[in-house]
């Protein structure tokens, strides 16, 4: 309360990004995938993998999941923690973006690891792991061919490796 000084609520903020970051890509996949996708891949198991499956679920019929994470263990309680019809966890994210319509990225990672020759033509791909200058998830031929969205456009351009790295190449 800023009038008194008294706590009027308290919020996980880790959990208000989980869902926030979950929502925004369901909404773009909605508006921008193609309405007969039914085959994702979620590259990270971690808190986004999780909230990118929910998002992912409410927005299409989604009837084959594969899933890499570089920890093992990870991508094996992930794999656990979906229900049975959806489960296959990766080797590696060719095998895992093999076929897939929606790609959500969802890793820390400082180097592009998603390669252009990998991805089917017409996919979708929700690369919101990298968010640092110097972060990005994807290769930079990748995203030469792409077409992008971003929902702070101000904020792509100051922050964003993805955008960033490719274009000062």
């Amino acid at each position: 309360d800023g009038a008194h000084g008294e706590v009027m609520g308290l919020a996980d903020a880790s959990v208000i990004t989980e869902v926030r970051t979950g929502a925004v890509s369901g909404v773009a996949t909605d508006l921008l995938a193609r309405k007969d996708a039914h085959h994702l891949a979620v590259i990270g198991a971690g808190a986004q993998g999780r909230s990118h499956l929910a998002a992912m679920m409410e927005v299409r019929d989604i009837q084959k999941v594969t899933v890499y994470d570089q920890r093992k263990e990870a991508a094996k309680k992930y794999q656990k923690e979906m229900e049975e019809k959806y489960r296959m966890v990766c080797d590696s994210v060719e095998e895992a973006v093999k076929g897939a319509e929606i790609i959500c990225t969802v890793t820390p990672s400082k180097e592009p690891y998603l390669k252009a020759e990998w991805i089917t033509p017409g996919a979708h791909i929700n690369a919101v792991g990298a968010f640092t200058p110097n972060t990005r998830e994807i290769e930079s031929s990748l995203m030469a061919k792409a077409k992008l969205y971003a929902d702070q456009v101000e904020a792509m351009k100051k922050e964003c490796g993805e955008y960033l790295i490719p274009k000062n190449e």
